[in-house]
């Protein structure tokens, strides 16, 4: 099933309606994404738990789900991160290793907005997991001209409940509103996805000349594309020494956007940085010293 929304956003919030949380359940996400991926767990009455990152990936570390799950993890909200897929296989193995003592194993769920036409283990990012949810952001590899979004699930229940909750029900004995994308963006949109294996192999071409120019450099560390998977490079990840980040980082990046034209973000640091609404839920970064580096 593919349900187009009128954003990523609001396929998250519907994400999380989906698992019915109760006071006290828990959510498990990396620290490291937009925002956007944790309002949606602590709006629908969720617990966060972050995670650390694996820093040759940037994406979640299974290992440390591991240690974070509990007999109140109900769910497992993954991020592929910058193009690449998490690593879905390896998250449902600690979700079934781990279950829940009423619900079972906790659902893995993949924020999807940042790869969309990326590959994992012979299919795309979108077939594994419960459901993934994607963005046609005017930022994204693929655009619904500014804004929409899509919630991918082989799961039944899932696909109905989404469709009702997009458009004020649907009939169903369910709650719902006006979550759908219009009928312009979804002709646009046909057009970009017919389009977007062409305009990610760009990417990918673009990547490999920067990995050719910059691959000796010591100080960098490159993106990195695991075995089996197909990175699209929503944007192309360097590390420089965790000693930059003091300072150097920043004039490097001013460096490259003064002397070269070449504009640099830190694109990833943990949401309680960003975002001011999870801030005052309490973290502090004591236990995730990878992402606190970021």
């Amino acid at each position: 099933h593919a349900i187009a929304l009128n954003s990523c956003g609001t396929g998250l919030d519907i994400a999380m309606m989906c698992l019915d949380l109760q006071p006290g359940d828990e959510v498990i996400s990396p620290a490291l994404t937009f925002k956007a991926t944790h309002q949606a767990i602590v709006g629908q009455g969720g617990t966060l738990v972050l995670a650390e990152i694996d820093p040759m990936t940037m994406n979640v570390d299974p290992a440390d789900v591991a240690r974070r799950m509990t007999d109140r993890t109900r769910a497992i909200l993954a991020v592929h991160n910058n193009g690449l897929a998490a690593d879905m296989d390896a998250l449902q193995a600690v979700a079934e290793a781990h279950p829940h003592p009423v619900y079972g194993p906790a659902k893995v769920i993949g924020d999807a907005a940042r790869a969309c036409g990326a590959g994992y283990k012979g299919t795309r990012v979108g077939k594994r997991g419960w459901m993934n949810i994607f963005s046609f952001q005017t930022s994204k590899n693929m655009t619904t001209l500014g804004e929409g979004g899509m919630i991918t699930t082989d799961d039944e229940e899932v696909a109905r409940r989404a469709r009702a909750y997009r458009a004020f029900g649907a009939g169903e004995r369910l709650w719902g509103t006006n979550y759908r994308m219009t009928r312009l963006q979804g002709v646009a949109g046909l057009i970009q996805l017919r389009r977007l294996d062409e305009m990610n192999a760009r990417r990918r071409a673009n990547a490999h000349r920067y990995h050719a120019l910059l691959r000796d450099i010591p100080e960098l560390t490159l993106p990195h594309e695991p075995e089996g998977y197909y990175h699209i490079y929503y944007g192309y990840t360097l590390m420089v020494p965790a000693a930059w980040a003091t300072g150097k980082r920043q004039q490097l990046m001013d460096w490259l956007q003064r002397e070269r034209g070449v504009g640099t973000v830190v694109m990833n640091n943990p949401t309680y940085k960003q975002d001011p609404y999870l801030a005052h839920l309490g973290f502090d970064g004591t236990d995730l010293p990878v992402s606190e580096l970021t």
